[in-house]
């Protein structure tokens, strides 16, 4: 068993390992393969595979300065959809037509002109 262990460290020196964005991706592919079974659709299998390789390379990969910037960026927007998740019933988020930039407004104050912090877009919406 100890040979078994020593084998796979030194294996996965110097491998990125399972981060949040490769968990994230193994744990959707097996939902895909479980939907993919239970409605038998060829395209839920094609995806699973998707998911599944993605994940896998992921984990197996060597360069860990690219994984890294990649997971820092999936665990950024996974942090906005949340933070939106939880400012849903006292927000609204809106995105700046010229520049992108989110801008977020209290709801219930009607229709509103909103001005962009960035370039000074301005733009109607009703909250």
């Amino acid at each position: 068993m100890d040979k078994i262990k020593m084998f796979w460290k030194r294996f996965m020196d110097g491998r990125n390992g399972v981060d949040e964005c490769a968990r994230t991706c193994l744990i959707a592919a097996l939902f895909l393969y479980l939907a993919a079974y239970i409605l038998n659709m060829g395209i839920l299998h094609l995806l699973f595979w998707a998911a599944f390789i993605y994940g896998l390379f992921r984990v197996f990969s060597r360069d860990r300065d690219q994984r890294l910037k990649e997971n820092l960026k999936f665990l950024s927007y996974v942090q906005l959809i949340k933070m939106n998740f939880q400012q849903r019933k006292t927000h609204r988020i809106f995105m700046c037509s010229r520049c992108g930039k989110m801008v977020r407004v209290p709801k219930g104050k009607g229709k509103i002109e909103i001005t962009c912090p960035v370039c000074g877009n301005k733009m109607i919406h009703r909250t």
